[in-house]
């Protein structure tokens, strides 16, 4: 699977998604985009994970999961330092 996988689209869609919620964010102005469960951290987990394998650091990909579940920053910062 790691011989098939080309990196330059996958870099191009995690660059592209990490855009999107920072715009969202700021034009929005709301606390939640989207509705998270806590369920969702695992298979969120499972996919940050596979791509940081191939792809090397995610950096804050898994920030508007947390910042959804309603964590503040103080919070999201601890949880980010932590993974």
């Amino acid at each position: 699977m790691l011989t098939q996988i080309s990196v330059g689209w996958l870099s191009f869609l995690v660059g592209l998604f990490l855009v999107i919620s920072g715009i969202n964010l700021i034009i929005k102005n709301q606390n939640q985009s989207f509705t998270v469960r806590a369920w969702y951290f695992l298979p969120a987990g499972f996919i940050y994970s596979f791509l940081s394998g191939i792809i090397g650091s995610m950096g804050p990909i898994l920030a508007p999961f947390y910042l959804n579940f309603g964590l503040e920053k103080e919070e999201l910062l601890g949880t980010q330092a932590v993974n």
